[in-house]
């Protein structure tokens, strides 16, 4: 019975491979997200088929639509610098992109667009009291990182984007600071604004 079944899982993959193009992508159309994760999963041929959003608007178009037709309380397209179907893995798969364990607990951090487990969220991420602490001086930068809110809403930022945004500070002349934090004050207001849309969603998604 096993190697029954394995020869008509061949037979269907098979049948599927020898699909028109125009046919295939005609089937995807009618995929929820899920559906269509699992089936680039299904051979190295219908990865590449999904896989080229980068090119191909035709297969952006299948996994927008899917997403707007599957997920409507998704109304926000995907952060700058993402696809469409990193996108929807980042809404779905519940990996973490850091440790690439699977937990339910896994949530997804916006300031920086991915998705990660509590154990590894603690490991990167710092407090403005735990920063003052240990480097006073780098408190003046906190206003122009994005943070994100811990379970107790405390507000909590990643380190590496302190270390970098430190980094970009320290290599300024000072003549060049003020028109830097001027610039800084603008980026990490339209940041929070799409953020504060996004943590919306999040919540309207919990209610489903």
């Amino acid at each position: 019975m096993i190697f029954q079944s394995k020869s008509r899982q061949k037979q269907r993959r098979s049948y599927f491979q020898s699909l028109a193009p125009e046919t295939f992508l005609q089937i995807c159309t009618y995929l929820s997200p899920i559906e269509l994760l699992s089936l680039s999963k299904v051979c190295k041929q219908f990865y590449n088929d999904l896989s080229i959003v980068e090119t191909s608007t035709t297969i952006t178009k299948i996994w927008q639509q899917s997403r707007h037709k599957f997920m409507p309380y998704r109304i926000l397209g995907p952060p700058k610098g993402m696809n469409e179907r990193d996108y929807i893995r980042l809404l779905i798969e519940e990996k973490c992109l850091f440790c690439g364990k699977k937990s339910r607990t896994s949530k997804i951090y916006w300031d920086i667009g991915v998705r990660a487990c509590i154990s590894c969220f603690k490991k990167r991420t710092t407090t403005g009291y735990q920063l003052f602490c240990s480097d006073p001086t780098a408190c003046k930068i906190l206003r122009f990182i994005p943070y994100t809110k811990a379970k107790n809403g405390t507000k909590t930022y990643w380190k590496f984007l302190i270390k970098s945004k430190i980094n970009e500070y320290n290599s300024l002349f000072e003549k060049d600071r003020f028109e830097w934090f001027c610039q800084q004050s603008k980026q990490v207001e339209s940041i929070e604004c799409e953020l504060a849309s996004r943590w919306h969603e999040d919540y309207i998604n919990k209610l489903k």
